[in-house]
């Protein structure tokens, strides 16, 4: 809903800028900004009837193991060259693909906090852009821009840094892939295991038939 995003986008921007020095004037631009978004998606709402709102929303489709280690290639592959904004906003993406299919097919893996972790440094990193480019729109402020880079930049050595060292080493991304497969085989193994009954109550079903 990109209403709700617009008025998500000023309460970072307003969050980012408010910890900078000399930007109250921007603040107001943002807070108005910020209303307007507020305004629009308020009046959007106000459309919808209750024959618009489902009732039910469709059953989602079933994640497997095969999806987790697509994800985890995907981001790999993706995170090869985190060299500029661009870049890094599509391994965020995969990364939060990543997360919310493990989260679905194994929510308890050990992965899963490193996985967060990614996903909230580039998820930091993606706000800081975001914040630039409506101080641009707003108000021009080369002086306010720079102090978002900065802060951005060291963001980014921070994910430099955490990739590096959890994600970076090919031999680690086979183990990862190796563990995403095992959910794969211990699902399949789940399956096939025959679901036994307990062994006095079988004992007490054959006594029956055989009184019988």
């Amino acid at each position: 809903m990109r209403a709700a995003g617009e008025v998500r986008n000023a309460d970072i921007t307003l969050q980012l800028v408010a910890k900078l020095k000399r930007t109250r004037a921007l603040q107001r631009l943002i807070h108005r900004r910020r209303g307007q978004a507020e305004a629009r998606l308020t009046r959007m709402l106000k459309r919808w009837t209750p024959s618009q709102i489902p009732q039910q929303l469709p059953a989602p489709a079933p994640a497997t193991a095969h999806a987790v280690v697509r994800a985890a290639r995907r981001l790999f592959k993706r995170a090869a060259k985190p060299d500029n904004a661009q870049r890094l906003h599509r391994i965020r993406i995969a990364a939060k693909k990543l997360r919310y299919t493990i989260e679905l097919v194994a929510p308890d893996h050990p992965r899963m906090e490193a996985i967060k972790r990614l996903q909230s440094m580039l998820g930091r990193i993606n706000d800081y852009e975001t914040a630039q480019a409506i101080v641009q729109e707003e108000a021009k402020s080369k002086p306010v821009c720079d102090q978002l880079a900065r802060k951005q930049a060291k963001r980014i050595q921070e994910f430099h840094r955490y990739w590096a060292t959890l994600f970076r080493d090919p031999a680690t991304q086979r183990e990862w892939i190796r563990e995403f497969t095992a959910i794969h085989s211990r699902n399949v193994s789940d399956e096939r295991t025959p679901t036994r009954k307990p062994h006095g109550q079988a004992a007490t079903r054959s006594r029956v038939r055989k009184s019988a």
